[in-house]
């Protein structure tokens, strides 16, 4: 049953069950780039796409999403 939904919810595009950032950060860039394939995608996505794989996923690629505070973010700034 568990192998039935994980293969529905990669057949429509749907979230994964994971909470890491990594993953979570993954899907929205899947999501821009699609959007910037079709045309309806803004140009600041190809700056949001570079931002999160140069700095945010390996800054912070095994926390829980819910888990990023305010505190953790700010600590990223140079």
């Amino acid at each position: 049953m568990i192998l039935m939904k994980a293969h529905m919810r990669e057949r429509f595009h749907i979230a994964p069950t994971s909470r890491l950032f990594r993953d979570v950060a993954k899907l929205a860039i899947k999501r821009m780039e699609e959007e910037l394939r079709v045309g309806e995608g803004r140009v600041i996505y190809k700056d949001c796409i570079f931002v999160i794989n140069k700095y945010l996923i390996p800054a912070s690629h095994n926390k829980f999403i819910d888990r990023i505070s305010y505190d953790a973010i700010q600590d990223l700034s140079v």
